[in-house]
């Protein structure tokens, strides 16, 4: 799944208390259309397990 580098998020606020991985996957979520994703694929791209993306929910 080919996707656009998402512009970072300023590491401020909740951001700030985010791992490098979380950011990433909020960063996917506000650049992208999350319907075209699915927790597999998130997980995979950032090198989690789907587990651990529900665990941040």
């Amino acid at each position: 799944m080919a996707s656009k580098r998402p512009q970072p998020i300023p590491k401020t606020g909740v951001a700030a208390k985010l791992t490098a991985s979380q950011r990433l996957v909020a960063e996917m979520f506000v650049t992208n259309d999350i319907h075209n994703y699915r927790i597999e694929d998130i997980a995979r791209e950032v090198g989690v397990s789907e587990r651990t993306i529900y665990r941040w929910k």
